[in-house]
C-alpha cells in the first residue's frame, strides 16, 4: 500500500529551524500590563485590632510590600490614604489606588481590606517554530514579579503555572523573573527525545476531557499514541483500525492532533463526524506540540501517519507508520508484549 506523506517543514529537528542549545538561557521581554486584575487574596495588615469599627478613629496598616496605609472610619465605609493620595472606599465596595508606580485594587470584604494588584508582565516565549504567550504575576502582591510565571502552552487562554514547562519538545525552567517585570530568563533542563527501546520522553498530554496522561509513568494497560492531521488522508482511514484496537480493550489510546491554528476547525469537524471514544489532544500548536516535536525524529520524513506503542513500563517499544490499513505493524507490537 501505498503512504501519502506530506513533510512537515515547521519541526525544530529540520534543517534551517531554530534550536535552542541544551543548557542555553532564553530571556525573555516583558511589559506591564496595567488592565489584569489577578485572583490574589491578600490583605492589608492592620494589626490584631483590624479596622477601626468607631467613627473618627484612625489606623495605619500595611500592603504585602511594606507601603503604609491609613483607614479612617466614617460612617458608611473608610477615608483610606495611600501614597498621598485619598479616596473613600465604602462598605462591600472598592477602589482603584497607585502604590509604587503599580496600580492596585482595595476592596472592603469582611471587615478586611483585600490588596489586589491590578497588573501582570506578559511577553511572548518563542523556540524555534513554536511561540506562545507567557504571563508573570505578583501573587503576593508585594510589588515585585517573583511569584507565579505562566505559559498559554494549549493558545486557550488558560496559563500553566510551574517552575517549568514542557515547550516545543524541550523542558524549560524558569531560571530568574526581573523584579520589575522587564523580563523572565528560561533555561532549557532537557530534550524530550523518543527512541525505540528506551523510556518514553517525559511528555504530559491534555486531552479534551482534561484529563491528563504521562506518556513515561507505569499503566495498567500499553499506551498507542496516535499522530494525525485533517489533511492526512491516511490517518483519517485508519480511524476504523484504531477504532476496533479501542474496542478490543487491550490498549490505551490517545489520538494527538498536530493541525496548525488555521484548520483546527477543520480538526474539530472531524471528531464530530468520526465520535471516536478514545481520548483525544488537541492543543492548536501544530508542529509545536511538544509530544510531536519529541516523537516526529522517529518518522523518515517528518510526516505522518506516525504511532507509537509505549508499554506497561513506560518504555516505547514501537514507532512507525503502521503498516497499512489495518495497522499489521502495531498489532505485531502489541503481541510482543508481555
Amino acid at each position: 500500500m501505498a503512504i501519502w506523506r506530506r513533510k512537515l517543514l515547521a519541526v525544530g529537528i529540520l534543517a534551517g529551524a531554530a534550536v535552542v542549545a541544551r543548557g542555553e538561557a532564553i530571556s525573555v521581554s516583558l511589559r506591564v500590563n496595567r488592565t489584569a486584575t489577578t485572583d490574589s487574596t491578600n490583605t492589608v495588615d492592620f494589626g490584631p485590632a483590624g479596622l477601626p469599627e468607631l467613627p473618627g478613629r484612625v489606623v495605619t496598616g500595611r500592603t504585602p510590600g511594606g507601603i503604609p496605609i491609613t483607614a479612617k472610619r466614617v460612617a458608611n465605609g473608610y477615608v483610606l490614604k495611600v501614597a498621598g493620595a485619598t479616596g473613600t472606599i465604602l462598605f462591600g465596595g472598592s477602589i482603584a489606588v497607585e502604590a509604587g508606580g503599580l496600580p492596585y485594587v482595595v476592596q472592603n470584604v469582611d471587615s478586611a481590606l483585600r490588596w489586589i494588584p491590578h497588573y501582570r508582565a506578559e511577553g511572548v516565549l518563542t523556540v524555534g517554530p513554536c511561540r506562545e504567550r507567557v504571563v508573570v504575576f505578583d501573587d503576593n502582591a508585594n510589588g515585585r514579579f517573583d511569584d507565579l510565571a505562566g505559559v498559554d502552552l494549549y493558545r486557550d487562554g488558560r496559563f500553566q503555572f510551574a517552575r517549568s514547562f514542557e515547550f516545543c519538545g524541550r523542558v524549560l525552567a524558569v531560571e530568574m523573573v526581573a523584579a520589575d517585570g522587564s523580563s523572565i530568563v528560561f533555561r532549557e533542563a532537557g530534550r524530550l527525545v523518543a527512541q525505540v527501546g528506551q523510556p518514553a520522553p517525559a511528555v504530559t498530554l491534555t486531552t479534551l476531557d482534561s484529563a491528563l496522561v504521562k506518556a513515561a509513568q507505569r499503566r495498567p494497560k500499553p499506551l498507542l499514541l496516535d499522530f494525525w492531521a485533517s489533511w492526512c488522508d491516511v490517518c483519517l482511514g485508519e480511524f476504523a483500525a484504531i477504532r476496533k484496537l479501542h474496542e478490543s480493550g487491550g490498549v490505551q489510546i490517545v489520538s494527538v492532533n498536530v493541525d496548525e491554528p488555521a484548520r483546527v476547525g477543520m480538526a474539530r469537524a472531524i471528531l464530530g463526524q468520526q465520535k471516536p471514544l478514545w481520548a483525544q489532544v488537541l492543543t492548536g500548536q501544530g508542529t509545536a506540540t511538544s509530544a510531536w516535536q519529541a516523537f516526529a525524529p522517529l518518522t523518515d520524513s517528518g510526516g505522518m501517519p506516525l504511532y507509537a506503542l509505549i508499554d506497561q513500563n513506560g518504555v516505547l517499544r514501537y514507532a512507525g507508520t503502521g503498516g497499512g490499513a489495518e495497522l499489521p505493524e502495531v498489532k505485531a507490537a502489541l503481541a510482543k508484549l508481555p
